[in-house]
């Protein structure tokens, strides 16, 4: 869905994915099965590579603050992971454009170190 449909969205309606697959990240139960948490991040991940940094300025933000947070560590890290996979590889479903926008603006992230204190 995410990659056929996400330019057709609204700004609201992408604004209101975002909010909620991170509201699951966040507040899910303790009961959640991998694969679930797995297919949230992936989707997640889908969007910031369709939408980062302009539309997902704060991303490395957000993973940041799970990973500095005892309760949320496994979640941010396992997202950092994802990111950090799928920003690398940049498959050809992602224009050219698009792939060299991602790895220049990447160049000028914090390093990962940074991310767990």
């Amino acid at each position: 869905m995410i990659l056929k449909t996400w330019d057709y969205r609204t700004p609201q309606e992408r604004a209101d994915v975002k909010a909620f697959l991170l509201e699951i990240l966040q507040k899910r139960p303790r009961n959640f099965q991998i694969f679930v948490l797995n297919k949230v991040i992936k989707v997640l991940t889908d969007v910031a590579r369709q939408e980062w940094p302009r539309g997902f300025g704060e991303l490395f933000e957000i993973i940041q603050q799970m990973t500095q947070n005892p309760e949320l560590i496994q979640v941010g890290l396992m997202f950092l992971k994802t990111v950090c996979e799928e920003f690398v590889s940049l498959r050809d479903d992602i224009p050219t454009l698009r792939k060299k926008e991602i790895t220049t603006v990447s160049l000028s992230l914090p390093p990962l170190s940074d991310f767990h204190r």
